[in-house]
């Protein structure tokens, strides 16, 4: 028994670099859930001990999974359909363990800004040394989110430190964690970076609304003169807005999510109750055919929202099934936001997630969506054995 203990309690701990640095995150989170399944049906003295938190949080969890099952058998979809949304169900083994096993965030945290050294320098040799597109083991989107997240928690210890030791330490791990992070070509990572930074420079008091406003824009006259694919991509979307709005080009980037966009609207709009899985291509065309879009989409089913996507495939409960996913746990952290750390990066890792959902579809991927349910559910037990956030 003590072993599986001590066994969870390692892999807890070492998650956020095994999150961000093995090819394949699924295979570590399975040896949790096998650990914690084995753990909780050998356990004679295992009790469900949830307050309402866990069980609103549990709630949410299966709701999700229900909607997608409902609608999984009324649109006859193929079974693969439910592959993803089953990482909410899978996780909550690991969650109930996690409540029982007294974990120190502390370890936790060390870890993350190990995993943000590791992940911006990894990222970085990507970019300059391998010419590749920064991605880690797994994929370009997630990866750049992932070590924002990361590198987000990371500068607030370094503004919060006293020992000016840590502090040079964290900020260099910052500077290697932002490189990577512009490096890696997501615009909807670096503008979330940017957001959440500067609310963790709000929040904590350490510098007044003014000196943030300019903090943030020094750094963003750096980055654009420093950074040529900053200053490339930001150029491009400009002359690509302009473009698409005076209706004379439909083959960029920009064009193709506006008319994915207005694509996904039509929809919504004639089926408020969704069109189920993999049928998006089918009511997209058909628009195109009869001219409402343009057909330079044709070939592009990806929503690029996760608000969107939930809409279209689900309607109206999927929206809620979603936003219940991700404002249960944000609402949790924000109340003990107060009293600990884990509640800080609780915060942090669901604002990325949810900003990130307004322009691409996390939960479209499974990868993305463990990270998210397993984050989640491991960062909730921490709340009892923290370090205490102004100390």
């Amino acid at each position: 028994m003590l072993i599986l203990i001590n066994s969870f309690r390692l892999l807890a701990y070492l998650s956020p670099i095994t999150l961000l640095l093995t090819p394949n995150p699924g295979i570590f989170i399975l040896s949790m859930l096998l650990i914690s399944i084995v753990w909780i049906f050998t356990n004679k003295n295992f009790q469900f001990d949830l307050d309402k938190s866990d069980l609103f949080l549990i709630s949410s969890f299966i709701f999700y999974f229900l909607i997608q099952l409902v609608y999984f058998f009324w649109f006859d979809s193929n079974l693969r359909e439910l592959d993803t949304p089953s990482r909410f169900i899978m996780v909550l083994p690991i969650f109930l363990m996690a409540k029982k096993v007294l974990l120190n965030f502390n370890f936790f945290k060390y870890s993350l800004v190990i995993a943000t050294f590791l992940g911006g320098i990894f990222g970085i040799y990507q970019y300059l040394i391998a010419n590749t597109n920064i991605q880690g083991f797994i994929d370009q989107g997630t990866f750049a989110l992932v070590l924002s997240i990361f590198t987000s928690f990371t500068f607030y210890q370094a503004i919060i430190s006293k020992d000016i030791r840590k502090k040079i330490i964290y900020l260099l791990v910052v500077i290697i964690g932002s490189a990577s992070i512009i490096f890696s070509g997501i615009r909807q990572v670096w503008i979330i970076y940017l957001l959440v930074n500067f609310v963790i420079l709000i929040s904590q008091n350490q510098i007044s609304k003014k000196r943030a406003i300019t903090f943030t824009l020094l750094f963003l006259v750096i980055v654009y003169n420093f950074f040529p694919n900053i200053k490339i991509e930001f150029h491009s979307l400009i002359n690509n807005w302009v473009e698409y709005m005076d209706e004379k080009r439909f083959n960029t980037s920009v064009a193709e999510r506006g008319e994915i966009y207005k694509a996904n609207i039509l929809i919504i709009q004639e089926y408020p109750f969704g069109i189920g899985e993999n049928n998006f291509s089918k009511y997209k065309n058909k628009l195109i055919s009869e001219n409402k879009i343009n057909k330079e989409i044709i070939n592009n089913n990806n929503m690029h929202s996760e608000i969107f996507a939930s809409l279209v495939e689900q309607g109206v409960f999927g929206l809620i099934s979603f936003i219940l996913v991700v404002l249960i746990p944000y609402l949790f952290f924000k109340k003990n936001y107060n009293n600990n750390e884990a509640a800080l990066f609780g915060m942090i890792f669901i604002s990325h997630f949810m900003l990130f959902a307004i322009a691409s579809g996390i939960f479209d991927y499974q990868v993305s969506t463990l990270i998210y349910t397993y984050l989640t559910v491991i960062i909730y037990p921490f709340s009892g054995s923290l370090t205490n956030v102004r100390s």
